[in-house]
This record gives structure tokens, sequence and C-alpha cells, in this order.
């Protein structure tokens, strides 16, 4: 059975949580663009290509008035079909 029939049939044959990912992923480091005018930093990514619950991790470094900084934040997001 693939893996959007499992997720369609969910309502009837719940998924069982605590298993391995469905669907396995790789993490990717990627650069974030500053954004001049609105002094904002922005990461534009593709949309993924199977519904789901998703992890972001962001982590941030640099410097600052002479200091160095890091920043982090983690948040999970469903993404489905529009």
């Amino acid at each position: 059975m693939s893996v959007i029939q499992s997720a369609l049939d969910a309502d009837a044959k719940p998924i069982p949580s605590g298993l391995d990912p469905v669907v396995p992923t790789e993490p990717t480091t990627q650069a974030m663009a500053l954004d001049h005018f609105h002094q904002t930093f922005f990461l534009k990514l593709p949309a993924p290509g199977v519904d789901g619950f998703y992890q972001f991790e962001f982590r941030a470094r640099g410097q600052v008035c002479g200091g160095d900084f890091q920043r982090y934040t983690a948040y999970s997001l469903y993404i489905g079909n529009p």
C-alpha cells in the first residue's frame, strides 16, 4: 500500500504512532537570505510531495556589535494538499 493511500485510509485504519516515519527524510542545510528593506531573513523551500507533519529546526549564528550570537527554534507543521 502506498504512503498516500495509507494517509487517505487513516480515518478507517489509524496509522500507529511511535514508529519510524512512513516517509524517510534527510536533514539539509540552507542559507537564509536577507531582505534589506524589511531587515529580516527568509528562506523559501520547495513544497513537499507528501502530506504530513514536518519538523523544522532553525539555527542561526553570527556577529553583531562586536559579539557572537546563536539562536535556535524548532516547530512541527502539518502541510497538506491545497
